[in-house]
């Protein structure tokens, strides 16, 4: 059976917090999102392309963010190429509360969201992602509802030699990890490499190159369109030879088993209706 016998809908990053989750939508195709009624309030950031929001009317563009109070319902449409990212909250003063920001706050709300979704990258490990998701939600919390002033936060990486090293592993995915080699393109000793990418990121060169592995792998799961997708061999793909070395990275990264991300796909995929 051929990998991808239709066209992909799209794909979804989802991380489940103490007091809300976050949801990253990517399509590939136009779709509806049914029935969105929720008790608590939502926050909309569309990064691309366009959203509509059935129940109020509401036509979102790149750039904009919209706060959706809960039990508002309704249906999500995404158009094709749209890249949204969906914040709801099960506690706190806003889940309650839902009121648009000031224009000064959505910058800052902004520029929080946009930097999350970077440093996402250089998540340790699933804790690591949820314990960032927590911190960036209670200040999203307090800035929607007592107007906090955002300061712009600072990019990650900021150390251009590491950036050269950043690139090089996110954009070479045929490349065997050699830190000799790596060290060269950044322009740094070997030494230097390892301490300055733990000290812009968080990660060593080998974790980092690792992840970018494992996200690849979970990216093929949530896109494929087959009906058993093949984890063995989109890990062998990436370089996983032991298939129960790799499931346990795999749960490290993402809190859950590679198969347990197939089941939420198969779920999500009976959720939506493609319109294009």
């Amino acid at each position: 059976m051929p990998e991808q016998p239709g066209t992909p809908v799209g794909s979804l990053s989802a991380l489940t917090l103490d007091s809300g989750a976050l949801c990253y939508y990517s399509a590939d195709q136009s779709f509806r999102m049914e029935d969105l009624n929720c008790d608590f309030s939502s926050l909309l950031l569309v990064r691309q392309g366009e959203v509509a929001l059935t129940a109020s009317g509401t036509n979102l563009q790149a750039g904009d963010l919209y706060c959706l109070p809960g039990g508002s319902g309704g249906d999500m449409q995404v158009g094709k190429g749209a890249r949204v990212l969906v914040i709801k909250w099960f506690a706190g003063p806003f889940a309650s509360c839902c009121r648009q920001p000031s224009p000064v706050t959505r910058r800052g709300i902004d520029l929080l969201l946009c930097d999350f979704m970077q440093r996402s990258r250089f998540f340790r490990d699933h804790d690591d992602a949820v314990a960032s998701g927590n911190r960036l939600l209670e200040t999203l919390d307090i800035a929607l509802t007592s107007d906090l002033h955002i300061r712009e936060p600072k990019p990650v990486p900021q150390d251009k030699r590491v950036q050269r090293a950043v690139d090089h592993i996110e954009q070479n995915r045929e490349w065997s990890f050699s830190l000799a080699e790596l060290a060269g393109i950044a322009g740094v000793s070997e030494r230097n490499l390892y301490y300055l990418m733990q000290r812009e990121t968080g990660l060593t060169p080998y974790r980092f190159f690792q992840r970018c592995r494992l996200l690849r792998v979970r990216l093929r799961l949530v896109n494929c369109q087959c009906r058993e997708p093949h984890i063995s061999r989109y890990a062998s793909d990436e370089g996983f030879s032991h298939l129960g070395r790799f499931a346990g990275l795999y749960r490290e990264h993402f809190g859950e088993l590679p198969s347990e991300t197939v089941q939420w796909r198969t779920s999500l995929a009976d959720s939506v209706v493609e319109t294009g």
